[in-house]
């Protein structure tokens, strides 16, 4: 398993096309998710949290499809701002709803894919 946090360095962020991103409440939900997307074979994993990711979602100025990325970037400031994890997971089209039958069972909340040209809301 390769757990990776973001951390800040100044850098900007890309779009995180072949993605999925959702929320996760505390550091032992974040936990046990992992675990459970590592044994599917979900082995490449990203964090944000706490004041770096806040920073790093800040610098985000521009979008590439429709007001729908604003949106979800006020939302995901929100939930870091509130103690919450950010998690992206890479994801191949064809084990989307395999990923969010996992994530939604281990409790992440707010799925998004992010497409090549799509945004799909997996949960709400």
């Amino acid at each position: 398993m390769n757990v990776k946090r973001i951390e800040d360095e100044g850098q900007t962020l890309s779009t995180p096309t072949g993605k999925v991103l959702g929320v996760v409440d505390t550091r032992a939900g974040f936990d046990e998710l992992v675990r459970a997307l590592s044994s599917a074979g979900f082995d490449e994993i990203e964090e944000m949290d706490g004041v770096d990711g806040v920073h790093l979602l800040e610098r985000i100025h521009t979008f590439f499809f429709s007001d729908m990325e604003s949106r979800i970037l006020k939302w995901h400031l929100d939930e870091l701002r509130q103690g919450h994890i950010i998690i992206m997971i890479p994801t191949p089209s064809d084990r989307i709803d395999e990923l969010q039958e996992i994530a939604t069972r281990h409790g992440a909340r707010q799925l998004v894919h992010y497409g090549f040209l799509t945004i799909t809301w997996l949960t709400k």
